[in-house]
């Protein structure tokens, strides 16, 4: 009995530590045809971006598959082969390699003209993991509601393209709020990814703690190079508390004047400036600059602005401990 219940725990722990290790963060369908024109009906590239969130020793327990209306599959069309993938690691899935390469000017990981080469902008896509070896899977993420044509519904990327904004992986529940979308036919005359008008917004995912990080000035931020500021729905994914819709915006700036972050952050960082800014602050650099500004040292202005520093600022700077109100 004690050996059962050691390797069902073995089990368990294996399967746990590969669950929630990749996700779908894009789509694509092209309008390039197989002789290169872009006048009629192409299909090409047609490409899935994957995106690894943690380090994965063997790429063979996941699986995709496309779907037109018909459910979710219950084994993959095509199975990644054996090899191990990092964490901030992108993966393309494309049908036709040279199309892709054509297209994008870089190489995909992978080809399969199965799954991906019967999608034409209005199929689901799911992501399957196995546990077992192959002998049953089951959804890790989803793109799409599987039970119908996408053809006219809100997340119909016909010659066009969708990027994940959050979330993920979703399991077998497609959440729309976590994607953007191109709109149809914005894919219709681009022959190359440099020329397109509107360009698909691949390889800018980023798990929300690493893009808090991105969008700040940081150690390791880029000042949000990527123009994808951190949202409301994101911060909330990583169990941040108190969003105030009416304050996205003030939350991504004192994120993005913020110079004092963990890399990664902590969420207790984050959620600090998130308090600091509903309690009329701004983050550790602005709550300083306020600071500044009351003083008389060089710089100050005397509180010019006539709006001190509150003791709920002070208290949420980060290494200030100690703060009395009643003085």
């Amino acid at each position: 009995m004690r050996e059962k219940i050691l390797l069902f725990v073995t089990c368990f722990l294996i399967f746990n530590c590969y669950c929630q290790d990749l996700i779908i963060s894009g789509v694509f369908h092209g309008n390039v045809a197989n002789n290169g024109s872009t006048g009629g009906n192409g299909n090409n590239p047609r490409v899935v971006e994957f995106y690894v969130l943690n380090d994965i020793p063997d790429m063979s327990i996941y699986g995709l598959s496309s779907i037109s209306g018909g459910g979710l599959q219950t084994s993959p069309e095509f199975q990644f082969p054996v090899g191990a993938k990092t964490a901030g690691t992108r993966l393309y899935v494309t049908a036709i390699s040279g199309k892709f390469i054509d297209f994008f000017g870089f190489p995909p990981d992978y080809e399969d003209g199965g799954s991906i080469g019967g999608v034409t902008g209005d199929d689901a896509v799911q992501l399957l993991i196995t546990s077992n070896g192959g002998s049953t899977w089951t959804t890790e993420d989803l793109f799409g509601d599987p039970d119908v044509d996408g053809t006219g519904t809100a997340w119909d990327y016909e010659y066009g393209w969708a990027s994940r904004t959050a979330g993920g992986p979703d399991g077998a529940n497609f959440i729309i709020s976590n994607w953007t979308f191109s709109g149809v036919d914005e894919n219709r005359d681009d022959a190359t990814y440099d020329t397109a008008t509107n360009p698909w917004g691949f390889g800018l995912y980023l798990p929300p703690l690493v893009e808090v990080l991105e969008d700040s000035n940081s150690m390791g931020g880029a000042n949000n190079a990527n123009g994808n500021p951190i949202t409301n729905n994101q911060l909330a994914s990583i169990g941040i508390n108190s969003l105030d819709i009416t304050k996205e915006a003030d939350y991504q700036t004192a994120i993005n004047t913020e110079t004092g972050f963990s890399n990664p952050p902590t969420v207790a960082e984050v959620q600090a400036i998130i308090d600091s800014v509903n309690n009329g602050g701004g983050g550790d650099a602005a709550i300083l600059a306020e600071v500044l500004e009351d003083s008389n040292a060089t710089g100050g202005a005397d509180n010019a602005n006539a709006t001190p520093v509150t003791v709920a600022q002070l208290a949420a700077l980060t290494g200030i401990m100690n703060v009395d109100n009643t003085l």
